[in-house]
């Protein structure tokens, strides 16, 4: 299911591999986020295209809208989206910090309010567990109770109580399930709760652990911290998935901790807000200079996008709203944050992972 193929002399980081039911994967790897079942203003094909080899999509909204008996009848998740590759879900554990959602949580579960109708939506460790045989992805995330940023020690006791309770009663629902099961820590900056979370998820013995909780407004260094002392109590032969990361710089320092999976909206959303992601840093287009230049987004970079257009196109179809601007900039973005990746990997098979990230980081904070 997961092995470790290398490992960096000089840190935690290393090179593994994943077989799941729709091919084995490299790690570490990048999933573009594809939430309500795609990736946002992409084709699958375009999505293929950038090096994406594995996706993320949300369970819980994909229950709402169109429905999981929907997903099913169409032979699941993969091919309702006419997707190849690899799929992750997520439980909809993340939309307990999002205000939007109303959330209420209970010893059974969370009450949430649809986004879509407004009506009250109880989901239970045993509805997800339902909801993702539906689905049919490669990955299933628990249910876990992810706490904002800023609870205090009892909440996040709590919090964590919740996670191993909900993490037992998903366990005993899924039985002969065929695809993996992952995990989820909890435990917010707390050392000691983060160390207990992990030890007793790894009890369990499921195929992987997410590392969740964290990116969500906490210091940067707080979130390494957390990062050591979670991979510290979590098993080597299993893969381990930072949730809600996507950086450049953040990739190499998760990477350099011995972080194996990530997802995140930051290559799509900063596409959706003008803003290119380069190795220089990031590069807003409608402030740029970009007006009238007949030169390629970024030097170098061999993307759908800098192979056929220019600047000054992108620039006009941003600046007059169309929206193929948004996506060629989307494309771009994936396959910028794929480059990376693909970089990563290539420098743990060499040997030279400590190098590149010493390279890059100073490339892209333009020292």
């Amino acid at each position: 299911m997961f092995e470790v193929v290398s490992e960096d002399a000089n840190a935690s980081g290393r090179l593994g591999r994943l077989k799941t039911r729709h091919g084995t994967f490299e790690t570490p790897f990048f999933m573009p986020v594809a939430t309500k079942g795609s990736v946002k203003t992409l084709t699958p094909e375009e999505v293929a295209a950038t090096g994406s080899k594995v996706l993320i999509a949300n369970a819980f909204l994909l229950s709402l809208e169109p429905g999981s008996e929907v997903i099913k009848a169409a032979g699941g998740l993969h091919s309702f989206m006419r997707w190849n590759g690899g799929i992750f879900t997520d439980s909809g554990g993340f939309q307990i910090i999002r205000k939007r959602f109303s959330p209420a949580v209970q010893k059974d579960g969370v009450l949430f309010k649809s986004p879509y109708d407004g009506a009250s939506k109880m989901l239970t460790p045993e509805d997800v567990v339902r909801i993702q045989h539906d689905l049919g992805p490669d990955i299933a995330m628990l249910l876990d109770d992810c706490p904002p940023w800023g609870t205090d020690t009892d909440g996040l006791k709590g919090s964590v109580q919740r996670t191993l309770d909900w993490a037992r009663r998903a366990k005993a629902e899924y039985k002969d399930w065929p695809g993996l099961v992952f995990g989820i820590t909890q435990g917010g900056i707390d050392a000691e709760l983060r160390r207990h979370c992990s030890e007793e998820l790894v009890k369990m013995d499921f195929a992987g652990y997410g590392i969740g909780g964290l990116a969500i407004g906490e210091p940067e260094p707080e979130m390494f911290r957390m990062l050591s002392v979670s991979n510290a109590s979590l098993p080597r032969d299993r893969p381990r998935y930072l949730m809600g990361v996507g950086s450049p710089t953040q990739l190499f320092e998760c990477v350099d901790r011995g972080v194996d999976m990530f997802d995140s909206v930051v290559p799509t959303r900063n596409a959706r807000h003008n803003t290119l992601l380069t190795l220089k840093g990031k590069v807003n287009i409608r402030r740029s200079g970009f007006a009238g230049v007949q030169a390629p987004l970024e030097a170098g970079c061999e993307c759908f996008t800098c192979k056929t257009f220019t600047k000054a196109y992108v620039f006009h179809l941003l600046h007059v709203k169309e929206m193929l601007g948004q996506r060629l900039v989307t494309i771009h973005n994936v396959r910028f944050i794929q480059r990376v990746m693909e970089g990563i990997r290539e420098s743990l098979r060499e040997g030279t992972f400590q190098q590149q990230k010493a390279e890059f980081l100073k490339g892209y904070k333009g020292v």
